[in-house]
């Protein structure tokens, strides 16, 4: 590998291809692999100060996962941050030809070409990035996602999008199943938090029930967090005749069976989604999705797809009408057109070779 060039990746979170906590993670593991084998590729990630040092390691040929730095409140929180790299995690970004940092920049003196990638836009994080100049090239995940950053600082230059792509061998529909009477099963793929849209998720799944209909409410669990007088179990108080359940974290290679056992995806995120990866997944897994329009997600695809917008200010009895027309058609509709689509448009093989050429063409370019 040693004539290969080499790229520096910084994600402030450990990393775990398998068990990514946000869609920058999913993302960043797609990156990575590939990238592995066409460069020496190294990610710089953070630490807990007191976890002790730890051993650097290689999840598939190509990329050595270092623990670089600690991750202390200041690090994890800032958007342009300044980590205290050890002495191996400099030497891996004085060697590298390229650094590509995701979702976070490094205030630190790097003289390669710098790509900053960013995935939602709703946090005070993100602006920090575009604000704070350690970069060379933004790659934002969506126009919607430009257009914001654009606004923010109109005549901002080196600003690119890259429109992020899911495997749709994975995530891919199984066999229809033969409607059974069982409950109306409602997901929520994502932790049990107010910008996530569990409260008014519940709202809905109460308003489907109110014409007799047994509704399950599922969200997942994010590492053990939801334990007694969270937001989740002050929702359980208020369920009433909704199943609400509270699911374990999933792998990424359990996700794809997440979906597809739903009837229905909720997608109420309170904030600006700059690409909304969940409701692409559940989608290409042939399991429609209600959604409000927050940020991309009002234009990830056309009308018919299986993607359903709702208004967020509207009722609930107005959302639980349209998600029962979702659930009678959407499945169908994901099949026979969202599926299609996102294979035009969403395939992670395009977003990889898109990422692959761009890095490496700058990669050359710096020697």
């Amino acid at each position: 590998m040693s004539d290969l060039p080499g790229i520096a990746v910084l994600q402030i979170a450990p990393f775990d291809a398998e068990r990514a906590m946000t869609g920058a993670h999913v993302i960043t593991a797609q990156v990575l692999r590939g990238l592995a084998g066409h460069a020496g590729v190294t990610l710089l990630q953070g630490a807990p100060p007191d976890g002790g040092p730890a051993r650097p390691h290689s999840p598939w040929p190509g990329l050595t996962v270092l623990a670089a730095f600690p991750l202390d409140e200041s690090v994890a929180r800032r958007g342009h941050v300044a980590p205290d790299l050890t002495a191996e995690g400099r030497r891996a970004l004085d060697r590298a030809r390229v650094l590509l940092t995701m979702e976070r920049t490094v205030a630190l003196p790097v003289t390669v070409p710098r790509v900053a990638c960013l995935g939602g836009l709703g946090y005070s994080h993100s602006f920090e990035v575009v604000d704070g100049g350690g970069w060379d090239l933004l790659v934002l995940p969506s126009p919607h996602a430009r257009e914001l950053v654009l606004r923010h600082a109109p005549g901002l230059r080196g600003v690119t999008v890259i429109e992020n792509g899911v495997d749709l061998d994975r995530f891919a529909p199984a066999a229809p199943r033969a409607t059974d009477g069982g409950p109306v099963r409602l997901l929520v793929p994502a932790r049990a938090d107010p910008i996530k849209g569990l409260v008014p998720a519940l709202h809905l799944a109460r308003a489907l029930a109110a014409d007799g209909r047994r509704v399950e409410l599922s969200c997942l669990d994010e590492n053990g967090l939801c334990g007694r007088g969270t937001l989740y179990d002050d929702l359980l108080a208020e369920a009433g005749d909704v199943d609400m359940r509270l699911i374990s974290w999933r792998s990424r290679g359990e996700m794809p069976a997440t979906y597809r056992d739903a009837d229905l995806t909720v997608c109420f995120s309170g904030l600006p989604e700059g690409f909304g990866l969940a409701a692409l997944e559940s989608v290409a897994c042939g399991t429609p999705v209600l959604a409000w329009p927050a940020g991309f997600l009002a234009d990830m695809f056309p009308p018919g797809h299986g993607l359903y917008l709702v208004d967020p200010e509207a009722p609930a009895e107005a959302w639980a009408e349209t998600a029962r027309r979702a659930l009678a058609e959407g499945s169908g509709l994901c099949r026979a057109r969202g599926v299609p689509y996102a294979r035009r448009r969403y395939d992670a093989r395009r977003m990889v070779s898109e990422y692959r050429d761009l890095i490496l063409g700058l990669a050359c370019s710096s020697r």
